[in-house]
């Protein structure tokens, strides 16, 4: 059985239970497929995390519905993807 896809987990975190289902599915998909991953390095990924969720901060607090567990579930994904 194929693990969960992490992005199809981020709208359901809601709490801490959910947010390290999506931590579990991210670290599945990094280990059979950090090749498809802009970043393939741990520090290379937090750099992108960071960066990203610096750049999207100030619209995240004027539109978000306030999810901080999804806020850091998504700023983590972006580390797999944000250049």
């Amino acid at each position: 059985m194929a693990a969960p896809d992490p992005f199809e987990l981020l709208e359901q975190v809601v709490d801490q239970t959910s947010f390290l289902a999506f931590l579990e599915a991210l670290e599945a998909d990094f280990r059979t497929g950090a090749s498809n991953w802009q970043n393939d390095r741990v520090d290379t990924v937090i750099e992108a995390a960071a960066a990203w969720g610096r750049a999207t901060g100030a619209h995240w607090h004027a539109t978000g519905d306030g999810n901080v567990w999804r806020r850091c579930a998504e700023i983590l994904y972006c580390g797999k993807i944000y250049e």
